[in-house]
């Protein structure tokens, strides 16, 4: 909370000081590696506070996203086209999507939602990944 709070008081550096920051630091980890997978957390907005959300460092870093989405239909529907808006908003294309904790069995197994999901995204341009 302190640096939250640093940064708000304008303690802390600028926006583009820290989004400076990560960029150098994933340039720093990437060097001699083919690619990089950059872990986000909550959703595409945490950080817009200090103007360093998800969004804005994938588009920083000019990073693809794929977006992680609970189980289900209708809320993996709805949370993966929230975030993929927001991202593609900030100009981050979106690879796809990937449901997380499906259950092997009852109404929100995998198999039961990939039929669904799949023909919801096929044409809404995004690619589900089970």
């Amino acid at each position: 909370m302190a640096r939250r709070r640093a940064f708000l008081d304008g303690r802390a550096g600028t926006s583009e000081d820290w989004l400076d920051r990560c960029e150098r630091a994933a340039a720093r980890v990437a060097a001699g590696k083919k690619f990089l997978v950059v872990d986000g957390v909550g959703f595409p907005a945490v950080g817009s506070v200090c103007g360093t959300s998800n969004a804005a460092v994938a588009a920083r870093l000019r990073a693809p996203v794929v977006v992680v989405a609970k189980s289900g239909v209708g809320g993996a529907v709805d949370a993966v086209d929230l975030a993929a808006t927001y991202f593609e908003h900030a100009g981050v294309p979106v690879l796809g999507c990937v449901l997380n904790n499906a259950p092997a069995e009852g109404f929100y197994a995998r198999d039961a939602v990939l039929g669904p999901l799949s023909a919801h995204f096929a044409t809404s341009r995004r690619a589900l990944y089970g």
